[in-house]
């Protein structure tokens, strides 16, 4: 049996509420929700409570989303936005390493209209954690998915989204 491990996110700049981390808690898998620090980011690597996990399932919020967004790719290059700390980090997440990694976990096809599969995770958290799961962790099955914000997706139809999701990764 495979164990996962489900990451989200707290509230951010505009964000009161952020999505990612309420589903992280609905999906029943261990999880952790993180602030939107990427100290918190470096500390979960630390954690071995969850290095047991063969899956790695990463939930983060896209503000313009109007559906589930599979990430295709992880950048090793973050910008300069700032975490709810005031810190920003700029350039190269991991010195030497490739530019670009792709999912282990996700499907290249969506399933069906409430997935889109997108190409790019962004330059910020969302695209660290990504980046950096792949990079440390080649033997975890890791991905990445972009969860709209409730106004585009209701919270009970993204849960449902996310569950048919891991129910057919978890199927392969």
């Amino acid at each position: 049996m495979r164990i996962v491990y489900v990451t989200g996110f707290g509230p951010f700049g505009p964000h009161e509420t952020n999505p990612s981390g309420w589903l992280a808690e609905q999906l029943e898998h261990p999880f952790r929700v993180l602030d939107v620090r990427f100290t918190a980011i470096d500390a979960l690597y630390n954690d071995a409570s969850w290095q047991d996990a063969d899956v790695l399932l990463h939930l983060g919020l896209h503000g313009g989303a109007k559906r589930m967004h599979l990430e295709q790719f992880a950048f090793n290059e973050i910008g300069d936005h700032p975490d709810n700390d005031g810190l920003s980090r700029t350039g190269s997440i991991q010195a030497g390493a490739p530019r670009v990694l792709g999912t282990t976990l996700l499907p290249q096809r969506a399933p069906d209209k409430r997935y889109r599969v997108t190409f790019d995770a962004g330059r910020y958290l969302c695209n660290a954690i990504y980046y950096q799961s792949l990079l440390k962790f080649p033997d975890k099955r890791v991905g990445f998915v972009h969860v709209p914000p409730e106004a585009a997706m209701t919270l009970p139809d993204q849960l449902t989204a996310l569950q048919d999701l891991l129910a057919r990764i978890l199927e392969a």
